[in-house]
């Protein structure tokens, strides 16, 4: 999918992980069925590196491994397939008026709840369900409220409690129509991200869980102390599913890289995702004859430095920003992490094709921006976020700092590294930033003024950047490049960031099995084996 809203740095717990046990078929089918020659009973999934299962309600599951969990239980109106672009879901259709201030949506037929045992068909999808998800949403203050809270009309007051419905969502037979504060064009776009979710009106409160969807799985056990969760499919799914979709998904926190490994080699796991860290143990496995195959796969998030545009010396020499950029060599850090895309701009590559405003390596021009800077302006503290990557980032700019004549002080494994961030505590900070959906708009929210549920943490305002991306977010995507490239130029000209790379993520298996991503999401009910055709769609 075209992946995930903003998030402020270092708060995106990336993707989790897959694991699969096979099991050859042996049972005869009637004659002229095709039999499939291998059966996936249960796809065991574990995770390294990438946080915990804190919750699996969607409406409060900010980071990465709960919201692979919701992607499986859960339908929402728009989806987003595995090269970016919208698909229907829940919604077959939709349409904005010519002023983009009102959406229409019209919705499947057919598609049911599962009830709470999971295995029988429950009441029918309806537009009273769908309006109940996102009221529901705006109602938590998070990442949903910031996606739709000030768009929606009415959405103000029902937040303050002076209504009791969102007087902007109106419904019909079949079809849902939103009504927009302003104009916006990118309204499928925040739709598709797991916040907004459709579960049946009335859904209880987390702790009265297991969740009730529409989606391919559903939720049968969560160990919440020994962080596993198993799924078991949907027999009464409306959507396509592959015959190699898998009947059973076991998701499980690993608590190491290293354990990683031996749980794969041992067979706990055969589908493995993982940041970097576990690049140097997979080359100790492949000299030692293992079998095991490490792959880097395509995510939404971008590592970069933040920096503090409100404290010296960036306030007074905001071109000290376009001296770093210029004398930042990309491809010596992905090169480093064995991973990774280089990304020298704040939409990657897949998002602006050509785009005009990135930073390519240039030390020689660095260095006559850095001479007419005071000395102090070149000795910089930075803030380095705990963990692998970010720690040999850290390191290899400062050396490549080091040599324009720029000084850096690493301040690293600090306990409150998040919470001084937040605050602005901060010279220059190494961290991560992971929009929902790869769109646009999500990805240049970080750097807008009012940027929230957390701040805009580099302390960035720049009212042409402003105007400009309200300009291209109010026409549609193919008439506001211009817009976009000219807010692009104001970010390029005083830049609050250095730009890194896109963080890689690694898949390890022990067999090959195909299992397409949606904003770097695995789909596990449309994994396939070598040899064996994907269904066509509805």
């Amino acid at each position: 999918m075209k992946a995930k809203v903003w998030m402020p740095i270092g708060v995106v717990a990336a993707i989790a992980v897959a694991v699969i046990t096979v099991v050859i078929s042996s049972q005869k089918k009637p004659p002229g069925e095709q039999p499939p020659a291998v059966l996936i009973r249960n796809l065991k999934v574990g995770s390294v590196g990438m946080g915990n299962i804190p919750t699996l309600d969607p409406r409060e599951a900010g980071t990465g491994l709960p919201i692979m969990i919701v992607w499986q239980i859960y339908d929402r109106l728009v989806d987003v397939g595995p090269e970016g672009q919208l698909e229907p879901m829940l919604a077959t259709s939709w349409q904005a008026d010519e002023s983009y201030t009102e959406w229409t949506f019209q919705l499947r037929h057919g598609v049911h709840f599962y009830r709470r045992d999971g295995d029988h068909r429950g009441a029918e999808v309806t537009a009273e369900d769908v309006r109940a998800s996102i009221e529901s949403a705006l109602k938590r203050p998070g990442y949903g409220r910031t996606l739709l809270g000030n768009l929606l009309v009415g959405a103000k007051d029902f937040i303050d409690g002076k209504a009791s419905r969102i007087s902007g969502i109106d419904l019909a037979d079949g079809q849902l129509t939103l009504h927009l504060t302003r104009p916006f064009a990118y309204l499928p776009e925040r739709l598709a991200v797991s916040f907004f979710c459709v579960m049946p009106a009335g859904q209880p409160a987390e702790d009265e869980l297991p969740p009730i969807g529409s989606g391919p799985f559903y939720l049968a056990q969560w160990d919440r102390v020994g962080q596993r969760v198993v799924l078991k499919r949907n027999p009464h799914y409306w959507g396509q599913v592959t015959p190699d979709c898998p009947e059973e998904l076991t998701f499980r926190v690993l608590e190491s890289e290293a354990s990683a490994i031996e749980e794969i080699r041992a067979g706990g796991v055969d589908w493995l995702e993982a940041t970097s860290a576990i690049l140097p143990l997979m080359s100790n496995q492949q000299r030692s004859g293992s079998k095991l195959v490490a792959e880097s796969v395509p995510t939404t998030t971008i590592r970069l430095v933040a920096l503090n545009m409100q404290r010296a010396p960036f306030a007074n020499h905001p071109e000290l920003g376009v001296a770093l950029n210029l004398a930042t060599d990309r491809r010596v850090l992905v090169e480093a992490l064995g991973a990774g895309d280089p990304v020298g701009g704040p939409l990657p590559r897949q998002v602006l094709p050509d785009s005009p405003c990135w930073f390519e390596y240039q030390p020689e021009k660095a260095k006559e921006i850095l001479s007419k800077l005071p000395a102090e302006a070149k000795r910089l503290e930075m803030l380095v976020q705990p963990g692998h990557e970010p720690r040999i980032l850290a390191e290899l700019l400062r050396q490549q700092w080091a040599t324009v004549g720029i000084t850096v002080d690493l301040r690293q494994g600090l306990a409150d590294f998040f919470p001084r961030v937040i605050q602005g505590k901060y010279q220059m900070a190494i961290g991560y930033y992971g929009p929902f959906v790869a769109s646009v708009d999500q990805y240049l929210w970080l750097y807008r003024a009012n940027a929230q549920p957390a701040p805009n943490v580099m302390r960035f305002s720049d009212p042409d950047f402003e105007s400009e991306l309200d300009r291209a977010l109010a026409s549609n995507q193919a008439e506001s490049r211009a817009h976009i490239v000219s807010a692009l130029q104001t970010l390029k000209r005083n830049p609050p960031t250095v730009w890194l790379l896109r963080s890689p993520r690694i898949e390890v298996s022990r067999f090959a099995l195909d299992v397409p991503r949606s904003s770097g999401t695995p789909l596990f009910w449309r994994a396939t084996l070598p040899g064996h055709a994907v269904p066509a769609g509805d």
